[in-house]
């Protein structure tokens, strides 16, 4: 792929392609990267590339002139890619960026990205635009950041860049959901151990635990991507396990009524929607685990989301409800300092 950067910086993409995956993929032909200053297509002599606004107001507005002669410059250098090229514009008006897109552009052979600076572009310069891009609700200096991420996501998904094309496949976002939590060596680390599942071997439990996690993990930071599932993992998100760690803590279910010791001088009665059936186990030495049930998944979360806040886990010894599997940032206690 060709990638093409319409730009009055062109030094600040030195680092990230001097380096790591980018550079693998420049040095190995899959990528050629190519930049063009559009402040060498002003004509006049302090080489202008921005003017005042019309109407008034602060800032500078980039002129349409340099750029349309940079863009009409690289396009026609590179007649070659006319029937599979995009030319894109970093700008906030645009849709929000998504892996989906990334997954998109990466099948066209040229990309033309068209940074901007300053307080904007003539409304002119987007003439030559295929579609607008943003990266988020945020404004940054420059369009040559968004470029940078726009162009590292889409890379991912050339063949060739990436050790393994799976590695993409499985990334947050690919498979619509975010992705389940990774372990390596050791298996133990400071308290905290890789899941007995992801050690035993068996790759039909191992993949249906990641399944699992990843649904779990999009439902508690990002809801918004569990728009549409299939049978399975509605079955899969239906079920969350809480486990009470601490002393004395104790779960009884009671009908509807979920019963719980939690510390405090008297026990904590929790009564379930109807839509919401629950469960509770201790098994010899180990901390209750409550398990909630619905075919109502936005029900279920608020549910489970409620019963933890009932006893969040406090950040020394872990010591509350959490859900099963989750890990805990700890901090140090005072005694540990002390030492």
């Amino acid at each position: 792929m060709r990638i093409d950067m319409v730009t009055i910086f062109p030094e600040m993409f030195a680092g990230p392609f001097g380096d790591s995956i980018t550079k693998r993929a420049v040095d190995n032909g899959i990528l050629d990267i190519h930049f063009t200053n559009f402040r060498d297509y002003s004509e006049d002599k302090h080489h202008h590339v921005d003017d005042t606004p019309f109407g008034g107001g602060a800032g500078m507005v980039l002129k349409p002139e340099p750029m349309y002669r940079a863009v009409r410059d690289v396009l026609a250098r590179t007649a070659e890619y006319a029937g599979s090229r995009r030319v894109l514009i970093m700008d906030p008006s645009g849709p929000t960026f998504t892996q989906s897109k990334a997954k998109e552009l990466a099948d066209y052979d040229q990309l033309v990205f068209i940074c901007g600076h300053y307080e904007g572009f003539d409304e002119r310069i987007f003439n030559w635009v295929d579609e607008k891009l943003s990266i988020g609700d945020y404004v940054l200096t420059g369009g040559e950041l968004p470029a940078l991420i726009v162009m590292d996501a889409v890379a991912r998904f050339i063949p060739g860049v990436l050790g393994k094309m799976a590695s993409a496949v499985e990334d947050s976002f690919s498979t619509g959901l975010l992705e389940y939590p990774q372990y390596t060596r050791p298996v133990e680390f400071e308290g905290l151990e890789v899941p007995e599942v992801l050690r035993n071997g068996n790759h039909a439990l191992i993949n249906r635990w990641r399944r699992k996690e990843a649904l779990k993990a999009t439902y508690l930071h990002r809801p918004d991507l569990l728009a549409e599932l299939g049978k399975e993992d509605v079955l899969l998100l239906n079920e969350i396990k809480q486990e009470l760690v601490g002393v004395g803590f104790k779960a009884e279910v009671k009908g509807q009524i979920l019963e719980m010791s939690l510390g405090y001088s008297h026990d904590t009665h929790f009564m379930l929607p109807k839509e919401v059936t629950a469960t509770a186990v201790t098994e010899k030495k180990g901390n209750p685990i409550v398990t909630l049930k619905s075919m109502d998944k936005q029900l279920i979360g608020q549910v489970a989301a409620k019963i933890r806040s009932l006893r969040k886990p406090e950040p020394y010894k872990g010591k509350g409800i959490k859900f099963v599997g989750e890990q805990l940032r700890r901090k140090a206690g005072k005694s540990a300092g002390a030492k």
